[in-house]
């Protein structure tokens, strides 16, 4: 009988061991049979994150993650499993053939048209024409180096109302592609290019593939005649882009935000390529004000701390606050950098000086700080309605925060500045405090019994799997609790499939959802039950075999004497005599 042939997955896997990727990420040392390190999604100083060369699983008991080499990479890298799955067959030197989602060929097209017109703006800009020659002068007048300029791939898009589109079609793209793009517009009959006149700022994603452009207007500057269209204009949401899940210069930055242990969140593209220019390379750019849900999870992967530079009137927006508020929603930590010159961005103040923006940064204040500041500078505290307006606007901030510590201190803190008592301050908060004790995080409640019994019997099997049949005979999977029921059932389809728990490929068979659960479960077996003797071993299984039935066949009792009870109160002597049969069943089966 031929066997059948490995899947990408398994292959990759075949090839590449968790210890040896994880390596070339994060420092580890030889701790048993296992390997430890500092863990890369959170910051710590303790190391709690775990290596399993045997199960070839990782996670970290400092933030919960956990998985399999794919879900590490995912993480780390911030993509999705396809993305994940390419960049490791390519360590692998694995072929990915048949090896994707439907949508996938269409994507590769859009990455392709999008690459394609990269190049073909980068070379509009330096092909020593009017236009270009204009536009590199602009460029150097805000402080750009020709190095940054190419590091980033900046462009030209030229005047004409086809231009790129006719490059593309000679390139063999379809039009219906190039539309979809976003990089050509359709109306009726004609299509035309969506971007003319303007200076070209590639946008990319987390792995460094052109996905859209921010187009600067060059009114003005190259051109003499109005354009319409706004300073900035960006690509509009396709199949690759969508704005609030893209952090511009992220691919450049990723690394030094890890290495720094922050990233600094600034208004435009320019504000990043000069702060990178200056060696602060740390630095994103958001598509508007806003952060938002799917920017703070990506940067959560990376460090707990943020530091904003926006000028005050775009700080004092409820968009820039809403992202602020998130933020804490995240339990991450937030800064502002005040520059000392009104009205300069990070881009005017490094080509005047590298240094001054270097040393904004290090004096950073904290949020709430910089909002007493900013409203205090607007208001007139002789007057008793600016009082009140000051009072209403800080604290609806500060009843944002987390903490009771952080509200206590900003309260009595605005108290002292509006000469009032605290009482009183406190009485002109509009809501209610959204508090947490100072060691809380959102978590769930005390995890009942059942669900504790549950993983525990995971754990055991996951460390002694040559007690997977006969646990399989005592523990039907209606037995588990609901939390790890799932789970369990997949081990049991996963050893039923192989006649052998090779729980090194189980991985494969689990959602990304569960990937966690399975690794802590792992480690906790490892702990608990990895230094049993064979006596213990039988015994340790047995107590919990007990217990897990005990508990099953107690709620069916329950369930039973209600049903009982209802029945006899409707008179339905027949279904009372069925039920109480089915008592004694069960009444015999947890005695036994």
């Amino acid at each position: 009988m031929v066997a059948n042939a490995m899947t990408p997955t398994e292959e990759i896997k075949s090839k590449l061991t968790v210890e040896q990727l994880i390596a070339d990420y994060v420092p580890l040392k030889q701790s048993g049979t296992n390997f430890k390190g500092l863990c890369p999604f959170h910051q710590e100083k303790t190391p709690s994150f775990m290596v399993s060369p045997e199960k070839q699983i990782w996670h970290c008991f400092g933030c919960g993650e956990g998985g399999d080499i794919f879900t590490f990479i995912q993480k780390y890298e911030g993509v999705e499993f396809r993305d994940a799955a390419t960049l490791l067959a390519q360590k692998a030197g694995v072929q990915l053939k048949g090896f994707s989602a439907p949508d996938q060929g269409k994507k590769r097209v859009l990455y392709d048209i999008n690459e394609v017109a990269r190049e073909f703006y980068e070379k509009r800009l330096h092909d020593a024409s009017g236009p270009s020659e204009k536009t590199l002068h602009y460029l150097d007048s805000r402080g750009l180096t020709a190095q940054s300029i190419r590091a980033w791939g900046l462009g030209l898009a030229p005047e004409p109302w086809d231009a790129l589109l006719t490059y593309l079609i000679e390139k063999k793209f379809a039009l219906p592609d190039i539309v979809a793009s976003g990089l050509a517009i359709r109306k009726e009959e004609k299509a035309f290019d969506r971007f003319r006149k303007r200076l070209m700022f590639p946008i990319r994603d987390s792995q460094g593939r052109v996905i859209a452009f921010t187009a600067r207007t060059l009114q003005y500057i190259v051109y003499d005649d109005e354009d319409h269209a706004g300073k900035y204009v960006n690509s509009p949401q396709t199949p690759l882009y969508n704005k609030s899940s893209v952090l511009y210069g992220f691919d450049m930055a990723k690394h030094a935000i890890k290495h720094a242990g922050y990233a600094i969140i600034v208004e435009g593209n320019m504000d990043v390529i000069m702060s990178h220019q200056a060696g602060i390379k740390n630095a994103i750019a958001v598509s508007g004000t806003a952060l938002t849900q799917d920017h703070l999870q990506l940067l959560r992967r990376y460090t707990d701390n943020i530091i904003l530079s926006f000028d005050a009137d775009v700080a004092g927006s409820q968009a820039v606050f809403r992202g602020i508020t998130l933020a804490w929603d995240h339990d991450m930590n937030v800064k502002v950098i005040v520059l000392k010159d009104e009205g300069s961005d990070p881009a005017d103040t490094i080509q005047k000086s590298p240094d001054a923006w270097k040393e904004a940064i290090k004096k950073s204040i904290g949020v709430v700080d910089f909002y007493f500041e900013a409203i205090f500078a607007r208001v007139d505290l002789a007057r008793a309605d600016h009082k009140k307006i000051a009072a209403q606007r800080i604290m609806s901030i500060i009843m944002k925060m987390k903490t009771k510590v952080e509200q206590a201190h900003y309260i009595t803190q605005l108290a002292s500045r509006l000469h009032v008592s605290e009482d009183i301050v406190r009485s002109m908060s509009s809501e209610p405090p959204v508090v947490r004790t100072d060691r809380d995080v959102v978590t769930a409640g005390p995890r009942k019994n059942t669900t504790l019994l549950a993983e525990h019997l995971i754990s055991f099997i996951a460390q002694h799997p040559n007690f997977m049949p006969r646990t399989i005979n005592e523990i039907e999977p209606e037995m588990i609790a609901p939390e790890t029921r799932d789970l369990y059932k997949k081990i049991i389809i996963h050893y039923t499939k192989h006649q052998s728990p090779n729980f090194r490929e189980l991985g494969s068979d689990l959602a990304p959802t569960e990937l966690p659960l399975w690794s802590a479960l792992v480690f906790q077996g490892e702990r608990l039950y990895g230094s049993l003797s064979s006596v213990e071993q039988e015994a340790e299984l047995q107590h919990l075999i007990t217990h897990i039935k005990h508990r099953f066949y107690s709620v069916k009792l329950h369930e039973l004497t209600d049903a009982i009870r209802r029945a006899e109160q409707a008179g339905d002597e027949q279904t009372v005599e069925q039920l109480m049969r089915e008592y004694s069943v069960i009444v015999h089966q947890r005695s036994g």
